[in-house]
């Protein structure tokens, strides 16, 4: 299934993985905090979501990229946070650590 914009993919493959009953496991990487936080958004909303796949290792880009940590799973569990947009802020300085243009 191809399609220009990721999301875009995600959602047609989590709508098709409906449709069918399949559920769906979406899976982290060693991604950054947003894209993280937008993947822990997208998991909650789904209505057939098995698991999802988190990796602990250690990452800056994950670790210090916000203002506050993102959520930490717990007992199989993580909360899905509850501020506006992705609920979660980026810290300008750590941003501009992080730039490399």
């Amino acid at each position: 299934m191809k399609s220009g914009r990721p999301a875009e993919r995600t959602r047609k493959i989590a709508a098709l993985a409906s449709a069918f009953d399949v559920p769906v496991g979406p899976h982290t990487g060693a991604s950054a905090a947003v894209a993280v936080a937008a993947s822990i958004q997208w998991a909650a909303a789904l209505p057939n979501m098995l698991t999802f796949e988190y990796m602990y290792p250690p990452n800056p880009l994950r670790e210090e990229l916000l203002v506050n940590p993102l959520p930490t799973p717990a007992n199989g569990r993580m909360a899905v946070p509850q501020e506006p947009g992705l609920g979660i802020e980026v810290d300008s300085a750590a941003l501009a650590r992080f730039r490399t243009a």
